[in-house]
């Protein structure tokens, strides 16, 4: 019940409020009004209060760097999981959407390319299969 409250609040927050400011940093005396655009605010919103502001960012290093295939998995099912992952990345919050971050930091709230996750996915499995792929280049 406290998530539907917070919930609540943000969409209220977000959609009803006058007072917020948009792209430029003008601030405008009417509400946002309900769109599109105004729930993806507001789900970001509500992201970044139960979450970790740079949880794209963590993502992206984790499956870039620690992500290992289980031995037991077949490797289609580990590449179509990872897939899955990768569409949920633009969802997340990122540090660009935090207050404290400099103008210059760049969203890393992007998926990765088809290519980057052929290389995260040779990454993730055995030695044995890195160099099998490489043998058959």
């Amino acid at each position: 019940m406290r998530q539907r409250a917070s919930w609540n609040y943000f969409f209220a927050k977000t959609c009803h409020t006058a007072g917020w400011k948009n792209e430029k940093g003008e601030e405008q005396t009417k509400p946002q009004g309900l769109s599109w655009e105004t729930f993806q605010l507001c789900q970001n919103e509500y992201l970044l209060s139960v979450s970790k502001k740079n949880m794209a960012e963590q993502i992206r290093i984790h499956l870039t760097f620690h992500v290992k295939k289980p031995t037991q998995v077949l490797v289609r099912v580990f590449m179509q999981r990872l897939d899955q992952m990768n569409t949920y990345l633009p969802y997340l919050p990122c540090l660009k959407d935090s207050d404290v971050t400099p103008p210059e930091t760049e969203h890393m709230n992007w998926p990765f390319s088809q290519y980057e996750l052929g290389v995260i996915v040779i990454r993730a499995c055995s030695s044995a299969w890195d160099e099998h792929y490489y043998l058959l280049r």
